[in-house]
C-alpha cells in the first residue's frame, strides 16, 4: 500500500536529493503547503511543525513501501544527527482533497542552531542565498 509523502526541502524536483532519482519512483501528486518554521541547515532545511508559522511550500508524491526505508536512511544519514528528522503524519491539502502524507520534520530543539527562513519556499531562498542576492535583513527573519 502507498503512502503519501510531503517533501519541501533536498528532496524536491531538481534539488540535490531530487526523489525522482529514487526506485521504485515515486508519482507527483501536486503542490502542497503546511504550517510551520523553516530553517536553513546550510545544505538542507528544516521544519519545525507546530500548526502555526508560515505557510511552508513542498510537493506531494505517492510513494511505495519499498521507498519509505531509503528515505528514512537518507533522513538519519544526512543531517547533523541521526534524530534531527523524525517523520510524522500531517493533514494537507492537495488536488482540494485532505489527506494525510508524511513528512520528515525537524525536532525542534534543532532550531537554536538554524537560520529561519521568511517565506516558506527552500527552493526560491536558496536560489537567492546561493547567488548572493539575499539582503543581510532577510537571513536574520
Amino acid at each position: 500500500m502507498a503512502r503519501l509523502l510531503f517533501v519541501y526541502g533536498t528532496l524536491r524536483r531538481g534539488e540535490t536529493n531530487d526523489i525522482n532519482r529514487f526506485e521504485p519512483a515515486p508519482r507527483y501528486v501536486g503542490e502542497s503547503r503546511i504550517r510551520g518554521y523553516l530553517y536553513d541547515r546550510g545544505t538542507y532545511p528544516g521544519l519545525v511543525l507546530d500548526g502555526s508559522g508560515d505557510w511552508v511550500v513542498g510537493e506531494v508524491y505517492d510513494i511505495a513501501p519499498a521507498l519509505e526505508p531509503q528515505l528514512d536512511a537518507l533522513e538519519a544519514e544526512y543531517p547533523a544527527a541521526p534524530d534531527e528528522f523524525p517523520k510524522e503524519t500531517v493533514r494537507l491539502t492537495v488536488n482540494d482533497e485532505r489527506e494525510s502524507a508524511i513528512v520528515y520534520a525537524m525536532h525542534k530543539k534543532f532550531a537554536a542552531e538554524a537560520t529561519p527562513i521568511a517565506g516558506g519556499d527552500w527552493v526560491a531562498y536558496r536560489r537567492l542565498r546561493d547567488a548572493g542576492a539575499l539582503l543581510p535583513d532577510a537571513e536574520d527573519a
